[in-house]
């Protein structure tokens, strides 16, 4: 089992959070290869365009700007655990 918040997203879809991703692509992975999801990466789409993609974490990690790079770009974050937080793994 994963436990995967989306940051800012209203109840199913919408909100100011990244709340465009593939969710089948990350049930396929997981079922097909046996590779449970740690992160997915989510799109804010505005106008037709990605406008901000975020990491998103299996709990207990959170998403952490890494201090370099685009603040917009997934790829400048990385999931990190939350002190205090136990892992079930």
């Amino acid at each position: 089992m994963r436990l995967i918040t989306i940051p800012g997203m209203a109840h199913c879809y919408g909100g100011a959070g990244c709340d465009t991703f593939s969710k089948l692509d990350a049930i396929n992975d997981w079922v097909s290869r046996s590779r449970p999801p740690e992160r997915i990466v989510a799109s804010r789409i505005g106008n037709g365009q990605t406008v901000r993609s975020r990491p998103l974490c299996a709990y207990p990690a959170v998403a952490r700007y890494d201090g370099h790079g685009d603040m917009d770009a997934a790829a400048s974050f990385t999931c990190v655990p939350v002190p205090g937080q136990v892992s079930e793994k």
